[in-house]
């Protein structure tokens, strides 16, 4: 999340693509994150951004949405 001057600008994209190109420097080959399943607007721009589901994980009183994508 970001302060809301800085809405819009492209900077969630620029943080998670930094976050892939230190991954992948140290090796890896994808980047995984998840998020609540009903943030309908966080999982929309996960999707937005090339990330696919990966399942769904289910607790007591929550569900995330598992994502990944290559780096």
């Amino acid at each position: 999340m970001v302060g809301s001057s800085y809405s819009g600008k492209g900077l969630g994209k620029l943080l998670l693509d930094w976050a892939g190109q230190y991954i992948k420097a140290n090796g890896k080959t994808y980047i995984r994150l998840d998020c609540l399943t009903d943030n309908e607007n966080l999982n929309n721009y996960y999707k937005g951004l090339g990330f696919q589901s990966r399942g769904r994980s289910d607790g007591d009183d929550w569900s995330a949405n598992l994502y990944e994508r290559d780096v």
